[in-house]
């Protein structure tokens, strides 16, 4: 019997440090190996199609001495440095807003920096959590495509790229045909 309990409790204790290890992590996404006042869901840069809405969440961690006894009118959201207000920033609860963008624009910032930088702030001062917003275009047909062949062992193709914000990778494949005529 005292067995069970003994692996019952291990079990327990084991998903009780998934869960801490799963929100320290989760609270941790935007300032890697700190304990933040908060965070920017979804993680990670987002890739948006021109013409496509997106949204972003800022959430207080309640859990953080700065976040204590804070709430969603503590938080705001700044693309490239300007305060974002409604309609694009809205309460989404108790200790979150919500940025919803319902048209996405290409950057004019140009390379290297064509993306929106989004910045979640507490108090309109201390940063809790910065995201890149990249806005492109679906995969574009390249130009000036040209091959030389070296005696049929080798093949060299070169193209231009039409310029995209998101990151295109093109592969070539070619197919050669064995009928004889």
């Amino acid at each position: 019997m005292s067995k069970h309990f003994g692996g019952g409790l291990s079990a327990s204790l084991v998903c009780a440090t998934v869960l801490l290890l799963w929100g320290t992590a989760h609270a941790n996404d935007c300032n890697i190996g700190f304990l933040s006042s908060g965070w920017i869901s979804p993680p990670g840069d987002l890739h948006i199609e021109k013409g496509q809405p997106w949204e972003m969440f800022c959430v207080l961690n309640t859990s953080h001495p700065d976040g204590q006894g804070g709430s969603y009118k503590n938080l705001s959201f700044y693309i490239d440095n300007k305060l974002a207000g409604e309609p694009t920033v809205k309460k989404y609860n108790e200790t979150a807003i919500r940025l919803y963008v319902p048209v996405s624009q290409v950057s004019s910032n140009g390379p290297p920096h064509d993306f929106y930088g989004v910045t979640c702030k507490q108090n309109h001062v201390t940063g809790i959590c910065v995201r890149h917003v990249y806005v492109g275009y679906p995969p574009q047909g390249v130009k000036d495509f040209q091959c030389t062949s070296y005696n049929w062992e080798r093949l060299e193709c070169v193209w231009l790229e039409p310029y995209n914000p998101i990151e295109t990778t093109y592969a070539l494949s070619y197919q050669v045909s064995l009928r004889s005529r």
